[in-house]
């Protein structure tokens, strides 16, 4: 009986209302992030790949565990100016 009255309370409904659009809200913004952060991901490793054949798989699995998109931005760029592979093997020390 009092959960009926709850539920049917115009002023519950609006706070559950508003709680959802806010929920999605966030998960779209999630969703962004996280799809940044995987299309960075896959641009390094093919940059690596392309430039540094023998580093692809070394790459793959140290620049996943990388979440930050300011440092997969910034290996990135790094990625493309380095000289050598040894460079690229310390950029992802650092990382």
């Amino acid at each position: 009986m009092y959960d009926q009255l709850w539920d049917e309370n115009p002023r519950i409904r609006q706070i559950r209302a508003e709680s959802k659009t806010e929920g999605k809200a966030e998960g779209k913004i999630e969703g962004k992030i996280e799809g940044k952060i995987e299309t960075l991901h896959e641009s390094i490793i093919r940059i690596t790949a392309a430039r540094f054949p023998d580093l692809a798989d070394t790459v793959k699995s140290s620049v996943e565990s990388i979440t930050a998109i300011e440092t997969l931005k910034l290996l990135e760029l790094q990625v493309v100016l380095a000289k050598d592979s040894e460079e690229v093997i310390r950029l992802l020390k650092v990382s």
